[in-house]
């Protein structure tokens, strides 16, 4: 009975030691590296010091002590055993898919859109480039070195500022950009089954950038018009769902400029 008691406690402080750091732990994010290459990164000058920032759906974010930069760890990128049970069967073919389609979609978002979302470097496979040994700061699970050569991991531009709040008040040049962003996206033929507003874009005053390309794929059927016009409403739902309730009077807008977006097709 002693042991089992201790083996609660044991556990108990490790989940509470878990759920304080939002889950990250150094293990937790190292993933063995994809056999895939690597593209060549954007030079830079390593900042050698990132703090704890955010967790999303996919990966942990540091910030570098500058606040130029983001540092993305995935969570997981292998199968663990207990996925082999029947009752996990969803959750083993949602992470099959991440694996599949993480490679594609990074390297798709550096290779063809690299300024509209941010990214520098996109470290998932075996790479000649030597990373640095940089050092993650968290307050809840201390200090931890970190060689980024053994791990996968994507590093951004830091986007500024919520989306939503931005298009509060730059509307007409946030969706200039946007409509901007998307008809290269859609004319490059890559298709995203991503729209969440609120996650995937940054508005820093100036710039939109597109911060999650983690559900980029190649879709050659994009050249057909009727594909291309339903990418189009599917990306700018969630836009008429918030205008709809912010700006009613403004929804009509985005009907136009899919329009607009769509003559190239028509010609």
């Amino acid at each position: 009975m002693r042991i089992v008691f201790l083996c609660l406690v044991v556990f108990g402080l490790s989940a509470i030691a878990l759920w304080r750091t939002d889950g990250f732990s150094p293990e937790s994010i190292r993933s063995p590296l994809l056999a895939v290459g690597d593209p060549q990164p954007v030079p830079i000058e390593w900042p050698k010091r990132f703090h704890y920032l955010d967790k999303g759906r996919q990966a942990f974010a540091f910030e570098s002590e500058d606040g130029k930069y983001v540092l993305k760890f995935f969570k997981s990128l292998k199968m663990a055993w207990y996925m082999d049970f029947p009752f996990l069967e969803k959750n083993k073919r949602r992470l099959q898919e991440k694996i599949r389609i993480y490679p594609e979609s990074y390297y798709l978002a550096f290779d063809q859109m690299r300024e509209e979302t941010g990214l520098l470097a996109v470290h998932l496979g075996a790479s000649e480039e030597k990373y640095p040994v940089i050092t993650l700061i968290d307050k809840a699970s201390g200090t931890h070195q970190v060689d980024l050569n053994q791990v996968p991991f994507i590093l951004q531009k830091k986007g500024n500022g919520p989306f939503l709040t931005g298009l509060e008040q730059n509307r007409t040049e946030i969706l200039d950009q946007f409509f901007a962003m998307h008809r290269k996206r859609i004319a490059l033929c890559i298709a995203d089954h991503d729209r969440d507003i609120r996650r995937n874009y940054c508005w820093d005053g100036k710039e939109l950038l597109y911060i999650d390309p983690a559900r980029f794929y190649y879709d050659l059927e994009l050249q057909d018009p009727k594909r291309a016009l339903a990418e189009w409403k599917k990306v700018t739902y969630p836009l008429r769902k918030w205008l709809k309730a912010h700006a009613p009077d403004e929804v009509a807008l985005i009907d136009k400029r899919v329009n607009d977006a769509m003559d190239p097709f028509l010609d």
